[in-house]
């Protein structure tokens, strides 16, 4: 995927949760994201950020896991994969993270 690709991360809370990588498109531009929302599945947190796009823009899924943040210690960790998305590409949330957390160590497994 081009890096050259705009990044956001949403996180929505200080613990673990499930989060989802996926690739934003409007009329004439793209962005990489990652969210991560306090939902049971990664398939209702893609609907609930595809709800908050608007009708401009769509949201495409490309895999989910689980992640941890801690804001004290400044860490993100995640893990796992997705039952609706598989597994993300890694590099990708690492850049998507990197880029909007400069600050914090990221550990992904």
């Amino acid at each position: 995927m081009n890096d050259k690709i705009p990044t956001a991360a949403i996180i929505e809370h200080n613990s673990s949760a499930k989060y989802v990588l996926g690739l934003v498109r409007g009329k004439e531009e793209q962005k990489l994201v990652v969210v991560s929302m306090r939902y049971e599945w990664h398939k209702d947190i893609a609907s609930a950020y595809s709800r908050r796009l608007g009708s401009e823009q769509t949201f495409r899924p490309l895999g989910g896991g689980y992640l941890t943040i801690n804001t004290e210690e400044k860490k993100i960790e995640t893990h796992g994969e997705s039952g609706s998305y598989g597994r993300p590409d890694l590099t990708l949330v690492q850049r998507v993270l990197k880029e909007n957390y400069p600050e914090y160590t990221i550990d992904l497994h």
